[in-house]
């Protein structure tokens, strides 16, 4: 799915298993699996009852001509989970990655998207290390940027969380595979480590 389908919420909404289903609804009572363009509603349902509970946003929108206080709330709330989910579905591994993906997910709300990659400011890890093969490699810069949107808006795919992680997966798994890619990434990685080390090291040998 494009960028345009995944930030207009495309995708109807299903049952997961969970003991709750929530969707979004928007001003034409259309539902979505994610909060698309012109969200107005969450409905939640209790699957184990079939009780249904709908929270309008627009009651809760403004107070003296300001956003009411709880929906700033709830605004920090989920921007606060879903950059949890960015970080936690990283390995371990790659804590830089971990950081560039919150960092690009918080930059593309900040730019007005509920998706992250193909707007924000941060590049992933995986990326840099093929832009950086390719310059070693000898390619212009115009097929280097062609290469990195394509694979920015790969890894972006899906009409929910899960189908995006999975996109991410595949982008992974198919650069990782090039062994110049391979190896520009664990070059950066060591890059980074080392410059971590040198900016929390302040004393030299004379302090001994």
């Amino acid at each position: 799915m494009s960028e345009v389908g995944i930030e207009n919420g495309e995708g109807k909404a299903k049952r997961t298993g969970n003991r709750v289903q929530m969707i979004f609804i928007n001003e034409k009572s259309e539902e979505f699996k994610s909060p698309p363009v012109g969200v107005i509603a969450i409905k939640g349902t209790a699957v184990e009852t079939n009780r249904v509970e709908i929270l309008d946003l627009r009651k809760m929108l403004y107070e003296d001509g300001k956003p009411k206080d709880i929906l700033l709330r709830l605004a920090a709330f989920g921007a606060s989970v879903l950059g949890r989910n960015e970080v936690g579905t990283t390995s371990k591994d790659e804590p830089e990655e971990a950081a560039d993906n919150l960092s690009a997910r918080w930059e593309g709300f900040r730019n007005g998207t509920y998706r992250s990659l193909s707007t924000g400011s941060a590049t992933p890890l995986i990326i840099l290390a093929m832009e950086r093969a390719l310059r070693e490699g000898g390619k212009d810069e115009n097929f280097i940027a062609e290469k990195k949107k394509f694979y920015i808006e790969a890894m972006d795919e899906g009409e929910d969380e899960d189908a995006q992680k999975k996109s991410r997966a595949a982008v992974l798994k198919r650069l990782r595979k090039i062994t110049d890619i391979a190896r520009a990434e664990e070059t950066i990685r060591k890059e980074r480590a080392a410059a971590r080390i040198a900016a929390k090291a302040t004393g030299s040998l004379e302090d001994l």
